[in-house]
């Protein structure tokens, strides 16, 4: 009888804690653990699904933040050069940079270090890249210092470069 007199008048209203001649202690407290468990159950999926949330936002504002370095690498603001401290305080009062930073101290500066570090490795490929074609295509297109244009040779190392799959 103890177990039923430290249960509080909801838990006691449960149906599952009627007294029943048919019930005894042993299987009330059975029903009451499956019931505890099923609470806890619900729970933590409660919290998986803020979790989940939370993270799901914090993803969307550091891919925001990425999309607003891309603009000030396109409006030459950054560089593959530029350090942190020379960009810190371009971005300070931006509102993409607050919801970053409130997700840690040096998250922020992360993103934008790979930013950078990214930007610098597909540099190099590309340039490797272009080595190769321009190497393969001197030879057979003739490049007049005095009439080349970025067009015209932009052109140029497309279509030797779609002539070797690997390299297109």
């Amino acid at each position: 009888s103890s177990f039923m007199t430290s249960l509080t008048d909801l838990e006691k209203s449960d149906s599952r804690f009627e007294i029943s001649n048919n019930m005894s202690e042993t299987d009330r407290q059975l029903y009451f653990s499956d019931y505890v468990i099923e609470l806890q159950n619900a729970e933590d999926e409660k919290r998986r699904r803020i979790r989940d949330a939370r993270n799901r936002a914090e993803k969307a504002q550091r891919d925001a933040f990425r999309d607003r370095l891309i603009e000030l690498a396109k409006s030459g603001i950054i560089t593959p050069e530029t350090r942190w401290h020379g960009v810190e305080d371009k971005v300070f009062n931006d509102p993409t940079y607050e919801p970053v930073q409130a997700q840690g101290r040096e998250v922020a500066r992360e993103l934008f270090e790979d930013f950078v570090y990214d930007w610098k490795e597909e540099y190099r490929r590309d340039k490797v890249t272009l080595s190769r074609v321009w190497e393969m295509s001197k030879k057979e297109f003739a490049f007049d210092d005095d009439k080349a244009n970025v067009e015209e040779f932009g052109k140029m190392m497309l279509e030797w470069s779609a002539r070797s799959p690997d390299l297109y």
